[in-house]
């Protein structure tokens, strides 16, 4: 038997984790943790991934002596395929609070993560 909860006050979860034990659990196949705000949150991964992609292009165009040029194309990557390559695309891990006065999960935790292809033209330097 098997069933699933949903609640929208994350201050809760280990008190229901607590009784669901309490009450004679045993198997706890998992806890996921999810926004009702996503796509909001996705909107600002994706113009923070914008504007590393384009910090990182400015510094390869100052270290081969080009300006960057305007942008030429812009594709969306899911950045689940990019986890572990490399330190521009590390997920970041979920924040445990040491404090035992709170809870034990930081409700800050969830991973929204954005990834972006953006191809730039490049222009000499004028001498």
């Amino acid at each position: 038997m098997s069933y699933s909860l949903v609640l929208k006050d994350l201050d809760q979860l280990e008190e229901v984790l607590t009784g669901l034990v309490n009450a004679g659990a045993n198997e706890l196949k998992s806890v996921a943790f999810q926004t009702m705000n996503l796509k909001a949150l996705r909107a600002q991964a994706r113009r923070v991934a914008v504007e590393a992609a384009r910090e990182k292009a400015q510094i390869y165009c100052e270290a081969a002596g080009v300006t960057l040029g305007d942008v030429l194309h812009i594709e969306d990557v899911n950045p689940n395929v990019l986890q572990g390559r490399g330190e521009g695309h590390v997920r970041r891990e979920p924040v445990v609070d040491n404090d035992l006065s709170k809870q034990s999960l930081d409700a800050g935790a969830i991973d929204i993560g954005a990834a972006v292809l953006v191809g730039f033209s490049l222009k000499s330097k004028m001498p």
